[in-house]
């Protein structure tokens, strides 16, 4: 099942069959494709947003034109990743094939990569490696990083003050290089930081909730769904909306 906005409520219906939608002891109603009404949604009230996707190399073999005529407009596609233990910078492998396909299909681009640097030398290696995979390519949307800390991740001997420095500095270089920088995670990990941790930067959130808060201060792009159909795309992808008008 899915959930669509409607006048700041939420009601549920069948993504494969996305035509009609019921509520219990209530005539049938007929509704648009829930792509359209969350193209119109309540990321902020009154301000119309834009979908999009973020993929990487799980999401298998993609059609952007098909993706293009679902209703997407824009699409965070994964740079690359260091590895948890290993710490090894790789790239994902559909990089390169999604950024292409993408731009052929008039689709807005951002980006992302997933950290797991544990000092400024590390973190410059990966700017650099984002710098690189990005710069032949028109970047409209926000370029992010996720970097996170737990327990078995090498991150996790990070001071809380050297884990957010890093992140202002994976920003300030983004920013300094000419792209609008954003910080990617869970609405539950932004509320964990020390408060005031990241005030001022652009936030990426996933929060499966009928409406982000105060908390989301900055929040520039909603991951809504993690888990939804889209056609064009093989496997499963994250459901976004952004709320800001990023330009062509």
């Amino acid at each position: 099942m899915g959930t669509v906005y409607q006048n700041s409520k939420t009601c549920d219906v069948d993504t494969k069959n996305l035509q009609e939608a019921k509520e219990e002891n209530e005539p049938e109603i007929k509704q648009e494709p829930w792509y359209s009404i969350l193209r119109r949604s309540i990321f902020q009230d009154g301000i119309e947003s834009e979908m999009g996707v973020n993929v990487s190399y799980y999401q298998g073999k993609i059609d952007w034109d098909k993706v293009k005529k679902f209703g997407i407009d824009f699409a965070i596609v994964k740079i690359g990743y260091r590895g948890m233990e290993s710490g090894e910078l790789s790239m994902d492998s559909k990089y390169t094939e999604y950024m292409d396909g993408a731009t052929e299909s008039g689709i807005k681009l951002g980006t992302y990569i997933y950290s797991q640097a544990i000092s400024k030398e590390e973190m410059d290696e990966e700017i650099e490696f984002c710098l690189y995979a990005m710069k032949k390519y028109n970047i409209t949307y926000p370029v992010g990083i996720q970097l996170d800390r737990a327990d078995g991740m090498r991150t996790s001997q990070l001071t809380d003050n050297e884990y957010i420095d890093l992140i202002k500095y994976f920003c300030i270089r983004m920013s300094e290089n000419g792209y609008t920088p954003m910080v990617f995670n869970s609405l539950d990990w932004f509320y964990e930081l020390p408060d005031g941790a990241l005030d001022g930067y652009l936030k990426w959130i996933y929060s499966a909730t009928s409406k982000l808060d105060e908390e989301a201060e900055n929040c520039v792009i909603w991951q809504y769904r993690e888990y939804a159909y889209v056609n064009g795309i093989s496997k499963k992808v994250s459901i976004n909306l952004s709320g800001v008008p990023f330009m062509e």
